[in-house]
């Protein structure tokens, strides 16, 4: 069992987080997630958007007007010949003067005008209307996808960086153990040349690889530290939150799996299914258009009151009738597009041609999938093979240790002999270690590329 403990400030308890937590976390704190799930809320809030287009849309609208000078109109002169005809029908006159045209100045209006008045318009028939809806849904659709992918990436990425940590530990703890043995050799080498069974020189020989080993620990430690920073980041935690991680390499299982690619369920990688759906998008989006050629129909209703008058006091009298003048009318129509210079006709074979794109795109992603997918395997596999070997090496170098220890114990081997195999020996063992997390990246990058990452 492997214990990783990392904290920018002493801490008695932390908390203790195996590689589920760590994913239960992150799918909960991670900011690419969250910024996922605000997404889907966006896309749902957008169909709300689209779906009050189609309601009652109701509007008020309150004027008031003082005409500091009201505004002079010109018009003709019809007063003069009139009230001369009147005049000589009457024989005041003896005959109607000739006009000479001239236009006469009028101002119309009062000092105060005011209005108040609502207006309903009520949307009865739009084609383009319906499929909108339809494809805000689809674009909800596509929204919780992508945030499906995110969090398939985030447990990627927790499971590499989690492994990474443990990886890093289990060397560290092996350059420990390293360093104690060359420092149990140091000390020994350092006694027997002391009592005159050794020269210096293999006690330099010793002190140097024992130095080599004490700066291998150092750079090892900072090394953890910068792994267990990088997962804390993945998981969206502080940095400097205590953690304590729980696993132990050894039990990790690398079982074979048999897959004919011919069988396959591409809707099982989520890449292929949000482009499926964002092919359904553009066949929607040609749709609005090819709609808009019919006919919309919408209803209108408006009714309020207007008023004008000289006197200030008389236009707040709202209970006036004779200031206060109501109106209302209703009505009906009807848009009907004729001609627009084939503007839809060219977007709509836009749409088209980029479906038959996407289409084209998807049988890429597919032979792109079958090709990831085989190649993940090979990898697999061939990290298997490669960890078993190291695995052998490993043992086969502990016991080149073993004896040479024991052979230089009993005075019949030389501490250089020692020093190899320890060399070899700790090599073996971080081969190994390295071997571990190699296989393990190709397990989960094949789990991710058959699209059974998440379970």
């Amino acid at each position: 069992m492997l214990t990783v403990l990392w904290s920018g400030a002493v801490v008695a308890q932390p908390e203790t987080f195996t590689l589920q937590r760590c994913i239960d976390y992150a799918l909960e704190n991670n900011p690419s997630l969250k910024n996922a799930a605000i997404e889907t809320q966006i896309s749902k809030a957008s169909i709300g958007e689209v779906r009050a287009t189609g309601l009652p849309q109701i509007n008020g609208s309150v004027n008031f007007t003082h005409n500091l000078a009201i505004q002079t109109a010109f018009i003709t002169d019809f007063i003069s010949p009139v009230t001369y005809q009147v005049f000589l029908q009457e024989g005041l006159i003896e005959s109607v003067p000739n006009s000479d045209g001239t236009p006469i100045p009028a101002a119309f209006g009062t000092d105060y005008t005011a209005s108040a008045g609502v207006s309903v318009s009520q949307l009865i028939f739009d084609g383009s209307y319906f499929v909108a809806l339809k494809a805000s849904n689809t674009y909800k659709e596509v929204a919780a996808k992508e945030q499906v992918k995110t969090r398939i990436d985030v447990i990627e990425a927790v499971q590499k960086a989690y492994y990474a940590v443990l990886v890093s530990q289990e060397n560290l703890e092996l350059l420990t153990t390293n360093y104690q043995r060359l420092d149990s050799l140091l000390n020994e080498t350092q006694a027997l040349y002391e009592n005159g069974f050794a020269e210096k020189i293999d006690v330099n020989r010793v002190k140097i690889e024992h130095n080599n080993i004490k700066t291998s620990l150092k750079n090892s430690t900072a090394s953890l530290a910068t792994t267990i920073a990088y997962l804390k980041l993945q998981m969206g935690m502080p940095i400097q939150q205590p953690m304590q991680l729980e696993g132990d390499l050894d039990e990790i299982a690398f079982e074979p799996i048999n897959l004919n690619i011919d069988d396959y369920n591409f809707n099982n990688r989520i890449e292929y299914s949000i482009l499926n759906t964002n092919r359904q998008l553009v066949e929607l989006d040609r749709k609005r258009y090819a709609v808009q050629y019919i006919p919309t129909i919408s209803a209108n209703f408006n009714a309020g009151y207007n008023s004008g008058t000289n006197n200030f006091s008389d236009i707040t009298d709202f209970s006036n009738s004779s200031v206060w003048f109501d109106y209302s009318n209703w009505g009906l129509t009807m848009n009907l597009p004729i001609f627009d210079g084939l503007r839809k006709s060219y977007i709509i074979q836009q749409k088209k041609l980029q479906s038959l794109q996407l289409e084209n795109t998807q049988k890429q992603l597919e032979n792109s999938i079958g090709l990831e997918i085989q190649q993940a395997k090979i990898d697999l596999n061939n990290a298997v093979a490669t960890l078993e070997t190291q695995s052998e090496n490993r043992a086969l170098a502990q016991e080149v240790y073993e004896i040479t220890k024991i052979k230089y114990q009993e005075g019949i081997g030389s501490n250089l002999e020692v020093i190899e195999a320890d060399a070899t020996f700790k090599k073996a063992e971080i081969d190994y270690t390295n071997a571990l997390y190699q296989a393990l990246v190709a397990k989960i990058d094949l789990e991710k590329a058959l699209g059974i990452l998440e379970n």
